[in-house]
């Protein structure tokens, strides 16, 4: 989703996605996804597989293994050429006052977040609540440049790494409860599935 506002997804299960997000938004503003299941995300192996650019052209772009072992999820993007190409447009539109609330992420590389990072900020006001995170093999929340990021009353059992955050400002974490695998991110992700 692209470059909208006031968008609600809710009481719905998304499950074997291979290689790339079960639901990315970019650019978007006072939104919510709600009790949504983020299940078993699938390792792509291949040497490409076709362009997301929306161009219908059937170009193909190299697989990247970097993102595919952290890509989360749930992606909260900001809008460019190199992060979002079809989100015209590439203006540099952040996502912006998003609630996560209630949401299961299991078998997943990440789970919520974005990989990448963004002078001046890639999201802000982001809440993230009661969700439950299990089997994560990169981090449940990936922030990168985020601006005030809350955290709370959230479950994590069997993960690489509860928050990873870099360059995040007024970012907080309370009351959850964490386990972690004590496993390197390398041997977490091996457990997930490869197609």
């Amino acid at each position: 989703l692209w470059h909208g506002s006031n968008i609600t997804i809710r009481d719905t299960t998304l499950k074997e996605c291979v290689g790339t997000h079960h639901i990315e938004l970019t650019g978007i503003k006072d939104s919510t996804i709600s009790n949504v299941t983020f299940q078993d995300m699938v390792r792509y192996s291949g040497i490409s597989y076709p362009a997301l650019d929306g161009d219908g052209t059937g170009n193909t772009a190299p697989a990247s293994a970097e993102a595919t072992d952290i890509s989360e999820a749930l992606q909260l993007d900001y809008a460019s050429q190199a992060t979002s190409s079809g989100a015209v447009p590439l203006d540099g539109t952040i996502c912006r006052n998003i609630t996560v609330s209630g949401c299961t992420f299991t078998n997943c590389f990440s789970g919520v977040g974005s990989h990448h990072a963004k002078d001046g900020g890639a999201a802000a006001d982001i809440t993230v609540t009661g969700c439950t995170f299990d089997n994560i093999g990169y981090a449940c929340v990936f922030s990168r440049s985020f601006k005030n990021l809350q955290i709370n009353n959230c479950t994590a059992n069997n993960v690489s790494e509860f928050l990873y955050a870099a360059n995040s400002t007024d970012a907080a974490v309370k009351n959850c409860t964490i386990t972690c695998t004590g496993a390197s991110r390398k041997t977490a992700n091996s457990l997930l599935n490869t197609f």
